[in-house]
């Protein structure tokens, strides 16, 4: 459709500012422009305070829902650890007190591994469950382990570790002060931000640390290196950097054709097909690949507003999300909004035997995608008979439909087809009330975690 050049072209005339189409679901119509930055972040924190998911009307419900896996996992992580940093403080387990930094870099490791696309999709499991919950721990056996080599004082340890050893506490008690959730969502670039650079030199005083805790010999007051390798302490720091810095040494700048479908979705065309399953891209042929992105955040609406033609890109890239529809012989996948770029992948590269119906609620969705998502998702069905298109995929646009009864649409789709499993992919409040009202019914409905 573009050609070779890597200039930004439009499939169709970019539309004005007052008749551009939006997306009733998502509220990408009330989001400002992106000149006027006030204006815009006070908008999204408005957006977000009406998009948050609503506590639950029963106590039990809303209980059953508190206590979730998520926490279950952390109480099953945590409590160990708690009770083993207690009888190391109180100086009753010998094993803790020697120990406590490798505990604490193997939790932190464990966390790493499982925040790693490449560690998780090997396993593919809830591993990311687990990250916050061995980051945590890990930072509490560094704590701990503060504590002790204070105790001891300069008298034997050197107080060149003990500046080190509170550095490296405090930046990752300050790395995950900034994941509290009400400060990561509404201050996102600020916890992005603190992450990446308090991670990166988070690192580097870790790996001072590690070569002056594991050097230092009480006994002769000196600096042994013939130390260093007989402790885990400094292959596991190897191993952290490798998972930290391994995926940016995969990055590349490549050519990117923006096809801009309103003031708040944009298509962005990369060279290269890619195998189904991939989270938000979707490929028709072997020679290119799209992503459909919303405005939403500054990078994204930057991105509307000034079209790239090139992009930093990952060159290696991972199943996610829509794999998981392999797991089950069939269901419902529900998207609002532009969130349809989640699931495309799952029906434009179909596997023919795939029983997976989708139901597309969202405004404006004939002007908007007509160009190419449209096309593209019929085209993906044309060897099937005459009207399998239309009984696997529900596209109900609120601007000529209005809103739907959603949970009565899902249960009248679902009852239809016997169809095992929902999946759904909107804002958190819609997530929250679909899963509800799903549960309540009998059918079995699982949607995302909004914990990224």
């Amino acid at each position: 459709m573009f050609g070779q050049s890597p200039v930004v072209q439009f499939a169709k005339p970019l539309p004005s500012r007052k008749s551009v189409s939006s997306d009733d679901t998502l509220g990408e119509d009330q989001v400002p422009l992106l000149e006027d930055k006030k204006s815009f972040s006070d908008a999204q924190a408005k957006l977000f305070r009406e998009k948050k998911a609503d506590v639950a009307d029963n106590r039990g419900l809303a209980l059953k829902e508190w206590f979730s896996l998520y926490r279950c996992m952390f109480i099953v992580i945590f409590i160990p650890n708690a009770i083993g940093i207690g009888f190391t403080l109180a100086h009753k387990w010998k094993i803790g007190q020697e120990w406590s930094a490798t505990f604490s870099l193997s939790l932190i490791m464990a966390a790493l591994c499982a925040r790693s696309e490449v560690f998780v999709r090997c396993l593919y499991t809830t591993l990311l469950f687990l990250f916050k919950r061995m980051a945590f721990a890990g930072t509490l056996w560094l704590i701990a382990t503060m504590i002790e080599l204070y105790r001891k004082g300069d008298n034997l340890v050197h107080p060149t570790l003990l500046v080190f050893v509170f550095l490296a506490s405090f930046i990752l008690v300050g790395v995950c002060a900034s994941a509290w959730p009400s400060l990561r969502e509404h201050h996102h670039n600020v916890f992005e931000n603190i992450h990446r650079y308090a991670g990166w030199i988070g690192l580097g005083i870790l790996w001072i640390l590690v070569g002056l805790s594991d050097t230092w010999d009480i006994e002769t007051h000196r600096f042994l290196a013939r130390r260093l390798y007989r402790k885990p302490d400094i292959y596991i720091a190897a191993s952290l950097s490798v998972l930290i810095f391994g995926p940016w040494f995969t990055y590349r700048k490549v050519p990117v054709s923006a096809e801009v479908l309103s003031n708040a979705v944009i298509l962005l065309r990369f060279k290269g097909g890619y195998h189904p399953g991939l989270f938000g891209r979707k490929s028709s042929d072997s020679n290119e690949h799209y992503m459909c992105v919303v405005g939403q955040g500054d990078f994204t609406r930057g991105l509307i507003a000034d079209p790239p033609t090139h992009l930093w890109t990952r060159m290696y890239k991972f199943t996610g999300l829509p794999l998981m529809t392999s797991f089950f012989r069939s269901g419902l996948y529900v998207v609002t909004g532009s969130a349809i770029g989640v699931a495309l992948s799952i029906f434009i590269q179909r596997d023919p035997k795939s029983k997976w119906h989708m139901l597309w609620i969202s405004g404006n969705i004939e002007p908007t995608y007509g160009t190419t998502v449209l096309p593209d998702l019929r085209e993906a069905f044309q060897d099937e008979p005459e009207g399998y298109y239309d009984e696997v995929i529900t596209i109900w646009d609120t601007r000529v439909k209005g809103r739907p009864d959603m949970i009565n649409l899902i249960e009248s789709i679902v009852r239809k087809n016997n169809l095992e499993v929902v999946f759904i992919t909107s804002n958190p409040k819609g997530t929250a009330d679909t899963i509800r009202g799903c549960n309540s019914r009998g059918i079995h409905c699982h949607g995302p975690v909004w914990d990224s």
